[in-house]
């Protein structure tokens, strides 16, 4: 935890992915495993082993820019496209169809190095128009070539698919799966904070939530881990309220204009924001709150300090590596 003076607060407002549940097994799988499927059962290519890791997942994170995961999975399978018909072209061929690229690949080349990608996106200001421009600079024609296999409504489909599972999936957009008929990563989902803490906070300060999560998702997450009690319906804004993600504060201000149409006027520094990645720091900055980083999310110790200094680097007030150290702080 950086800092020992507690902050003045009246409000918190929320991320929930790494901060209130853990996603590595729901959302961030969620991109594994639909990158794999397009190239697996949309494209046809045999492949043994994973293209994506849950590692690389959040690299794009911390690239910035990407605070919704369907842009992440739209541009992981960009990347991988990108670099299969960069090796195309490289040996003179043309690829004029998805139905060519299983006949033309070479199962030698299992896809690209990352690392540039993010390192170009990132300089660049981050997300996913950012990740296109980078792929230009870096493989020229082979990406234009590649945006006319890159099927975004389609691998939106398949993520939502295996997300939320069958049952949800069709309760939220009224029609069966057509790809993938699973129980739904979501199940996976586990808390990273107990009820008693959210209760005991719940009491000194008003509670909102500003989520790239659309609301039905918001919802069922909230209730899964006996959260919901704990925020004001009126104060939950979602991706379907402002579709622009962080680190565009829109998001963190309407929530504020919702709380203070109901609790009156609350000055910036009297807010925080509690968000797990760069990008919900440079948010609650831009909305001129406090901010509060969470590592609770990061498995491994190397990774946690790299997301820490990061998180300082750009002006959190405080992080913590566990919630329950915000009774110390807050």
């Amino acid at each position: 935890m950086r800092g020992t003076v507690n902050l003045d607060l009246r409000a918190l407002i929320w991320d929930i992915d790494g901060v209130l549940v853990y996603v590595g097994d729901s959302y961030r799988k969620a991109i594994v495993e639909t990158t794999q499927y397009y190239f697996t059962e949309i494209v046809g290519l045999g492949l043994d082993d994973y293209l994506l890791s849950i590692e690389d997942t959040q690299k794009f994170k911390m690239a910035g820019g990407f605070n919704n995961d369907w842009e992440i999975t739209y541009g992981a399978v960009l990347c991988f496209l990108t670099g299969i018909i960069s090796e195309i072209d490289s040996r003179g061929k043309c690829v004029n169809s998805l139905k060519d690229l299983p006949m033309m690949w070479d199962e030698s080349h299992r896809g690209l190095d990352l690392d540039p990608v993010f390192k170009g996106t990132a300089a660049k200001g981050g997300g996913l128009a950012n990740l296109r421009n980078a792929l230009v600079e870096l493989y020229g024609g082979s990406e234009e070539t590649a945006e006319k296999f890159w099927h975004t409504d389609l691998i939106k489909q398949l993520f939502q698919e295996m997300y939320l599972g069958r049952d949800l999936f069709r309760k939220k957009y009224g029609f069966k799966p057509e790809h993938v008929k699973s129980k739904g990563f979501i199940r996976n989902e586990k808390p990273l904070t107990a009820q008693k803490l959210l209760s005991r906070l719940s009491e000194r300060h008003i509670m909102g939530i500003a989520s790239g999560r659309e609301h039905f998702e918001i919802d069922v997450v909230l209730k899964m881990h006996g959260f919901r009690e704990f925020f004001n319906e009126e104060f939950i804004v979602g991706s379907d309220d402002f579709p622009s993600g962080k680190p565009d504060p829109s998001q963190l201000l309407e929530c504020r204009k919702r709380i203070e149409e109901v609790k009156g006027f609350i000055g910036g520094g009297n807010i925080a924001y509690v968000g797990d990645v760069p990008d919900d720091v440079i948010a609650a900055k831009r909305a001129g709150f406090r901010s509060i980083g969470v590592t609770a999310s990061i498995r491994n110790d190397s990774g946690k300090k790299r997301l820490r200094e990061k998180l300082i680097d750009l002006g959190a007030d405080f992080v913590v590596d566990e919630l329950a150290e915000l009774d110390e702080v807050i």
